[in-house]
């Protein structure tokens, strides 16, 4: 069987923590992000077709979800995420929303693949 996940890139760290760092450290990490965001604006969706390549020629058969379907396994979990942004403080909140979700909304198609493999 094989088995393939991309996820996003998600880096968070507490303010604490990151007020304890050296202004040099909190810099490398910053320009590490920035490096990082461009390789993966760059590459990502390249990598993720590669993927699905891989996974397609190793299925015995592929279903794609309908969007009603796809919606309705959603609304059945959404009670999962609103339970994480509950206790997330509105810090939290924000960087999920504008990672999390921008990525799902951006890459949903390549979840919505149920695929029988060898």
């Amino acid at each position: 069987m094989l088995q393939l996940l991309r996820a996003p890139y998600l880096l968070m760290v507490n303010q604490q923590k990151w007020d304890s760092l050296t202004s040099e450290q909190q810099q490398v990490l910053e320009e590490s992000i920035t490096e990082t965001m461009d390789w993966v604006k760059e590459n990502f969706s390249t990598e993720e077709q590669g993927l699905l390549e891989e996974m397609e020629k190793a299925a015995e058969e592929r279903y794609v979800l309908p969007e009603e379907e796809w919606n309705r396994w959603y609304d059945k979990i959404k009670h999962l995420e609103d339970e994480y942004l509950s206790k997330s403080g509105e810090n939290g909140k924000k960087l999920y929303l504008k990672s999390v979700i921008n990525f799902k909304n951006k890459f949903r198609c390549m979840g919505r693949f149920i695929t029988i493999l060898n």
